[in-house]
């Protein structure tokens, strides 16, 4: 399993079976995991020498990227077939191909349990982490105007129910990303709008979260800024990918200069605490081996600020002089 869920399944979702039962696939988010590297360092069953050996374990009639934790194999999807404009829903399957599965050779597999995501886009991934499964979706009753998070109990028990069985939040926050970041037990995605800035999340549900239906709201967010700026830019643009390693959150930002009236592309990395401790404050921190260290604020239960819910409540600084480090670690194939 260590490259078979890099990019997601297309098409028809065809599961090689020996590499989910025999080896416990874990493949929890876009990427692998938080540092993004598309590299499963638990994986040491499937070898060059064996993998011709691997038969079709089932499959399930489904078209989208997916994710495997916990035993299930989550997808946002649409079924095979259908009509252009069917909206894509979170679908959940047993991944040792037997639960809700037929007895046949290879297995055709129907989904544990669905949730029909309002906002839900075609195209991206969810996470899964702590028992939980998180899907970025659009508006909430409360909230219709902003793209939420969607975080659901991944063993398709509390909120869940019918036939066949159907689940509801356990809670939701505003922000959103295609590919949902959780690490450390913080749940990282986008505002989106304004200035786009990070937020951070109790991955639990717990902190900063209550009401009900309940909604958690940032444990910190912070704006992403680049400095690398001349008369010559273009404008930044800090709509990047995210990753996070040793403590730290990373994300991707390019400005486009024209010196000579040449186009030029340039790439920056900026940086948060994933703890939103250091170098949380006010103004932006320092800018070291090409890495942006981000300016964070707190925010507190009862802040509501104006975009997205977003409380903001930013005082003072102080600089991180903390050097950068490596996204991921491991192995790569």
């Amino acid at each position: 399993m260590r490259r078979l869920l890099r990019s997601g399944f297309r098409g028809l979702l065809v599961v090689v079976g020996a590499t989910l039962v025999l080896t416990g696939c874990q493949w929890s988010m876009y990427g692998s995991g938080p540092g993004r590297t598309g590299f499963n360092p638990a994986e040491s069953t499937i070898r060059f020498t064996n993998v011709g050996q691997l038969q079709l374990g089932w499959t399930a009639a489904v078209t989208g990227p997916a994710i495997v934790g916990g035993g299930v194999v989550f997808t946002v999807a649409t079924p095979t077939g259908s009509s252009a404009g069917t909206a894509p829903a979170l679908r959940a399957f047993a991944a040792n191909g037997v639960d809700g599965c037929t007895s046949a050779v290879p297995a055709v597999c129907s989904p544990l349990w669905t949730a029909a995501t309002p906002g839900l886009q075609s195209g991206s991934t969810a996470a899964y982490a702590n028992g939980m499964v998180y899907v970025s979706g659009g508006g909430t009753a409360a909230d219709p105007t902003h793209a939420h998070m969607f975080v659901y109990d991944a063993t398709g028990s509390t909120n869940c129910g019918g036939t066949p069985k159907k689940c509801l939040p356990l809670w939701t926050a505003a922000g959103a990303t295609p590919r949902p970041l959780v690490d450390r037990g913080t749940l990282f995605t986008r505002e989106s709008t304004g200035a786009g800035d990070v937020l951070a999340f109790d991955a639990t549900g717990t902190t900063n979260c209550g009401g009900s239906p309940k909604v958690c709201l940032p444990l910190w967010h912070g704006t992403p800024q680049c400095v690398d700026l001349s008369d010559d830019s273009a404008g930044c643009d800090t709509s990047g990918s995210m990753a996070a390693a040793n403590g730290r959150l990373y994300l991707t930002a390019t400005i486009n200069t024209f010196p000579n009236e040449e186009p030029l592309t340039l790439g920056e990395v900026i940086s948060f605490d994933e703890a939103g401790v250091s170098g949380c404050g006010g103004i932006p921190k320092v800018h070291l081996f090409g890495v942006r260290f981000g300016d964070c604020r707190r925010s507190s239960a009862h802040d509501r600020g104006a975009v997205g819910g977003v409380g903001r409540d930013g005082k003072g600084g102080r600089q991180s002089h903390q050097p950068a480090q490596p996204v991921g670690s491991g192995r790569r194939h």
